[in-house]
């Protein structure tokens, strides 16, 4: 938003009567469902918070305060899920190519990035103010193009969570004649290093709505609309010189309430008609409006579009328009009423959507009846040795084709290139797994693959997800894969873990499902059962490899059963423990049949193409879905066999 400025494609609405005293418009809507995008991929904010007077400033600390690091745990214990990041990068570029970006803006950027990626926010980084664009759009393409490939490359290991939005709210001379010629190129350039990166792109006039719906749109497949809402302006903006009232201090009136549903038709409209989902990217009322008729203004308009499945974002934190101040705090209880779309629903007969919440009763992982369940999937591999696979299009394959009902994601926490080096990196894998799970209705694992034991960044990354997805019945929690055997003791080590680190999840996520490692690469659950953990909604996991373990395993897994805990096999091989060798068929029928009789869900190892005995895939497979008989291993096919025959395919 321009700081003072009042959207002159308002001009386009019609001026609207006085209206009689206000009325309240309080649940007037009811949040839906999110929509889903027929084309174009989903952009699913929930609660968002745009930034503002921070980083689009002339300089951080011209508009107010900088922004410091505690106040993004401020945003987050208001319950925000996303945050949209305006920033004037064209004030910190030279003006000529290759139009360097200070480095220190760039990191200033990123360090607020980081502040919210980390704790599970979603991030859209908006290239704001640049307003000599704005008077001469076509000399300045170049320039805008120079900019995003910088802004690309720097965060281009990030998770699909941060998201691109090409130039705020053209304007002036940047009409919709010139939006593809100037931001085409800017969108080839962030093409380079993120060929999948969720981009936003503003339509003329101010972002406004009636400008997107005529707006052209870029033949991009990543690409997502979004159009800014202050209506109505005389009660959005400061005065709106051409309404009568020019200013009021009242929302809620008959009138108010049928300018927000014809907004609403228009949506609707262009949802049906396009097949894209947009966003609200600002929408806010000045602060020289009441507080208590501002939190009103901020429930009702959140709420209506929430009843249509769109998400919105909030303007802004800090500014003209401001839900925070340091001298009242939270103002008026209005960031506490801003609503957000429900969870889209699980596709019609998916797992989830048959399953819903899972929990544990009487020592079984039961559905939402509280019937026993028994979920059967794969193990995607180590994730710094198989990011390829780490992709929806795997998860796609896996569901369509060997009908899986859950997926693992085993994210590497050992070695030198894995979670604990890359964090961003790896949980963006994390993310893709799990959106393609939650797209397809099936379960999904977060694994914190490791053998050894490091709880805080255990603890930093599963609540980051844990903030992200708790609020979805598919995440299923994995804190600690596989303890060693030799010096490591359950309840001087591991239970401690376990308490950390599952303490942390629960302060964020206190239902769904949470599966523990015991020692001996998590094959002592009888040890465990002796001191069990004081958790809900908790199962233990139980390891196998068929040509290495046999009945005295399963004698062990029957104590831990005795005495009340119940088992979900996270991780089992066909093969022996080290990955290699011959599968063993008889051990591997009697590993099966043992489980289905106790209904325990079970994942094999694993989705890879490495020349062990154990992968799915052949080393010589190169892609990462539509596999033939060919590309797949013994233990593949017969894997592939088997679920397809469970599932009665």
């Amino acid at each position: 938003m321009r700081k003072n400025a009042i959207v002159p494609a308002i001009l386009a609405l019609l001026a609207l009567p006085a209206q009689p005293a206000a009325a309240q418009l309080q649940h007037a809507w009811t949040p839906a469902p999110e929509a889903v995008p027929a084309s174009g991929p989903r952009l699913s904010l929930g609660k968002c918070v745009n930034i503002a007077n921070t980083l689009e400033a002339p300089a951080e600390g011209d508009w107010g305060p900088a922004f410091a690091d505690a106040e993004m745990e401020r945003i987050v214990a208001a319950g925000f899920t996303a945050i949209r990041l305006p920033a004037r990068f064209s004030a910190h570029a030279t003006a000529d190519a290759p139009y360097t970006v200070d480095p220190a803006f760039m990191e200033r950027v990123a360090r607020i990035t980081d502040l919210a990626t980390d704790r599970g926010l979603s991030v859209i980084i908006d290239l704001h103010h640049y307003e000599e664009i704005h008077e001469d759009p076509l000399a300045h393409a170049d320039r805008l193009a120079g900019m995003w490939r910088q802004i690309a490359e720097r965060f281009r290991d990030y998770p699909p969570s941060v998201s691109f939005e090409i130039v705020n709210e053209p304007y002036m001379n940047f009409t919709a004649d010139r939006l593809l010629a100037v931001q085409l190129p800017a969108l080839a350039a962030i093409r380079e290093s993120n060929p999948t990166r969720t981009v936003i792109f503003d339509g003329a006039d101010w972002a406004g709505l009636d400008a997107m719906l005529e707006s052209p749109f870029p033949e991009d497949p990543y690409t997502v609309p979004t159009f800014h809402y202050y209506a109505p302006v005389n009660f959005g903006f400061d005065h709106a010189d051409w309404l009568d009232p020019p200013s009021k201090d009242e929302f809620g009136s008959e009138g108010d309430r049928a300018e927000i549903e014809a907004a609403l038709a228009k949506v609707r409209a262009y949802m049906a008609r396009s097949g894209r989902v947009p966003f609200v990217g600002e929408y806010g009322a000045h602060q020289i409006r009441p507080p208590a008729e501002r939190a009103e203004y901020y429930e009702a308009l959140t709420e209506a579009f929430a009843s249509i499945g769109v998400h919105s974002c909030a303007w802004g934190y800090r500014n003209a328009f401001p839900l925070w101040r340091e001298e009242a705090g939270w103002i008026g209880g209005a960031a506490q009423r801003i609503a957000a779309p429900l969870p889209a629903a699980a596709p019609e007969g998916s797992p989830v959507a048959e399953n819903g919440a899972l929990s544990v009763r009487g020592g079984k992982i039961v559905n939402q009846y509280g019937q026993p369940v028994t979920l059967r999937g794969m193990s995607l591999f180590w994730s710094q040795w198989g990011p390829q696979y780490y992709d929806g299009e795997t998860v796609d394959w896996l569901v369509s084709d060997w009908k899986v009902s859950v997926i693992r994601a085993a994210i590497a926490a050992e070695g030198e290139d894995g979670a604990r080096q890359h964090f961003r990196r790896e949980l963006g894998k994390a993310q893709r797994v799990i959106d393609a799970a939650v797209r397809n209705g099936i379960y999904v694992i977060v694994d914190w693959h490791a053998h050894r034991s490091y709880p805080e960044e255990a603890r930093a990354f599963l609540t980051a997800i844990a903030r992200r997805y708790g609020h979805l019945p598919n995440l299923i929690y994995e804190p600690f894969n596989e303890p060693l055997r030799e010096g490591v003791e359950w309840s001087r080590d591991i239970r401690p873990y376990h308490l950390e680190v599952i303490g942390a999840i629960r302060q964020v996520d206190p239902d769904n499902l949470v599966i523990a490692g015991s020692p001996s690469w998590s094959q002592d659950v009888d040890i465990a059962a002796l001191d069990p953990l004081p958790f809900g909604n908790l199962a233990y996991t139980l390891h196998y490899y068929a040509a290495t373990h046999g009945q005295g395993l399963r004698d062990k897994a029957e104590a831990a059963l005795d005495a009340g805990l119940a088992l979900m096999i996270t991780e089992f091989g066909t093969v022996e423990a080290t990955g290699n060798g011959p599968i063993d068929r008889a051990e591997s029928e009697a590993w099966w049949d043992w489980a289905e009789a106790r209904d325990i869900s079970w994942l094999n190892w694993s989705i890879t193409d490495r020349d062990e005995s154990s992968a799915a895939l052949r080393p010589t497979t190169t892609a990462i879905s539509g596999w033939s008989e060919e590309d797949l291993t013994e233990s593949g096919r017969w894997l592939r066999e088997r679920l397809r025959a469970a599932a009665g395919k």
